[in-house]
């Protein structure tokens, strides 16, 4: 397993090919899903933590983000860590379906759900950063390009189409995060 993260992480695309074609690289990816998350959520609980911290120690006084630092500072740890840990696992089935769907219904794609699974799974390691707040979004972007490899090889598509999925399926899960999602952890935690 360890030689495949590697293998991703350089972008290798002969990993993802043997990724996509092993099927106990299932487990593997739920595996590597369940560390980032658990990863993510320790960096969401102190994430809260600083956020709560900073609007104490400035409250408004911070132009224009007065009404930001609050909200973030609304967040309990621990509601923060629950939402992370969830949100993560929430995003892989999500992605792995809408980019099996859109690729295989719009663009011919060849794979099944359970090859994006394992090719997202794997995609999704460098979200690892995740623990550390400020550069959980350079994991999240790095992401997106394990996530291009893997979608592309996964479905055998050419670069075109494999935007267009990429691009499709990450609009609509923005907008499900936004309308569906964000209400919900909202009216839970």
């Amino acid at each position: 397993m360890l030689q495949r993260i590697i293998g991703v992480l350089r972008l290798d695309i002969n990993t993802f090919e043997e990724i996509e074609h092993d099927e106990g690289a299932t487990t593997q990816a739920a595996i590597i899903i369940t560390v980032i998350a658990v990863l993510q959520a320790i960096g969401g609980y102190f994430g809260a933590g600083s956020a709560a911290a900073v609007f104490e120690q400035f409250g408004t006084e911070i132009e224009g983000a007065g009404a930001f630092l609050e909200a973030a500072a609304s967040i309990s740890p621990i509601g923060a860590a629950i939402q992370s840990f969830i949100g993560l696992y929430i995003s892989w089935v999500l992605w792995s379906g809408l980019t099996f769907l859109i690729g295989t219904r719009l663009f011919a794609g060849k794979a099944t759900m359970g090859e994006m699974l394992r090719v997202i799974g794997f995609a999704m390691v460098p979200q690892v950063l995740g623990i550390i707040p400020c550069l959980g979004f350079i994991g999240w972007i790095y992401s997106l390009v394990t996530g291009f490899i893997g979608i592309r090889q996964g479905l055998d598509l050419d670069n075109g189409k494999t935007a267009a999925t990429v691009g499709i399926s990450l609009l609509v899960a923005i907008i499900v995060n936004a309308c569906v999602l964000g209400p919900l952890f909202a009216a839970v935690l």
